[in-house]
């Protein structure tokens, strides 16, 4: 007897699990409806940039009358209208 005695295996797949932790971390940067980076991002982005002495730009955009768009039309031409608006500043960047 050479003190082997059998051989066992379990196998998982975790391909599901690692997806969804990927898109917790992601959600937990990014607006969920239009994908861009939320606050918490820049923030950080915008403190590795300057720590590291690098220029920086920042674009600040103001939908004049949004609400007013939300309350006439709803809630969906007002998501509709950001992810539009996201994807075309996405496109020019």
């Amino acid at each position: 007897n050479d003190g082997f005695s059998g051989f066992g295996m379990i196998v998982r797949d975790v391909t599901e699990k690692k997806a969804a932790g990927e898109k917790i971390a992601w959600l937990t940067q990014h607006d969920e409806l239009t994908g861009v980076a939320n606050r918490s991002h820049l923030r950080t982005k915008m403190r590795a940039a300057l720590d590291s002495g690098r220029e920086i730009s920042v674009i600040s955009i103001n939908l004049d009358r949004f609400m007013a768009i939300n309350d006439t039309f709803g809630h969906q031409v007002g998501d509709g209208l950001l992810k539009a608006v996201a994807s075309r500043l996405r496109k020019e960047i």
